[in-house]
């Protein structure tokens, strides 16, 4: 339909473009609108979304990875599409799964074929730290909170750089998952600073901005998206020039 202006238009863009932490159960009993969005129970559209669990099985096919991943509340379907571009980390992470049982962190959209609901994944990264684990539930119970307040509830932020949730992977030698490598601490600043409105950081203006030294290559930069990207530190957002960080 046409672009109304509105309250309901409104919130319906915040959701559409917003990442929205949540546990399996939710998307298990969410529902289908007619309009092709998927809706919790408490009214929120599911599109982008982020979920922690370990994965309990994996298929492996030509064209996709499926993981079946468990949090506790149940067990989702994760599909993730291969390309000629697959990344290092992603084969890593498949080896990883066949030799033992792993938690994840998903970022992917939300699919319902015919009543069933899984998720396409834009990115799957394994966690190592169990605070992520405690931080992710704490996010899906204040995001609930806050959608059912309309965003007045405060108290803790959605986001931690301190330390409590996802600020250590990021602070620590992990950065880069190459032990500091620069160019993709420099993308991940860039994108954190330019991170403006639902559609985050447009990639031209990360390049202009880390090429303007000439220390690095729009090729590096772009390099860099792709390997963060693969290990879920940032997701796209509107299509393939704009970036979010997913913390």
């Amino acid at each position: 339909g046409g672009g109304g202006s509105g309250g309901g238009r409104s919130r319906r863009s915040y959701d559409e473009q917003t990442l929205i932490p949540i546990t399996a159960s939710m998307l298990l009993s969410s529902q289908a609108d007619g309009s092709g969005s998927v809706v919790t129970a408490d009214g929120r559209e599911l599109h982008s979304v982020k979920l922690v669990g370990a994965v309990r099985a994996y298929e492996d096919f030509s064209t996709n990875v499926t993981y079946k991943v468990e949090d506790g509340t149940g067990l989702v379907e994760v599909k993730q599409w291969l390309d000629d571009n697959d990344s290092t980390a992603v084969t890593e992470m498949r080896q990883e799964c066949l030799n033992e049982a792993v938690y994840v962190k998903v970022i992917g959209q939300v699919k319902d074929y015919d009543g069933k609901k899984n998720l396409v994944a834009h990115s799957i990264r394994r966690i190592k730290d169990s605070n992520e684990i405690t931080y992710h539930l704490l996010e899906v119970v204040y995001t609930g909170e806050r959608y059912k307040h309309g965003g007045q509830i405060v108290g803790m932020p959605p986001t931690s750089s301190n330390g409590v949730g996802f600020g250590p992977p990021l602070q620590s030698n992990e950065v880069g998952m190459g032990g500091g490598n620069s160019v993709q601490d420099q993308v991940l600043c860039a994108i954190k600073e330019h991170d403006e409105g639902d559609y985050g950081a447009r990639v031209e203006v990360i390049v202009a901005k880390l090429t303007a030294g000439g220390n690095i290559t729009e090729p590096e930069i772009r390099k860099a998206l792709d390997d963060l990207g693969a290990e879920g530190h940032i997701y796209t957002t509107l299509n393939e020039e704009y970036y979010k960080y997913a913390a």
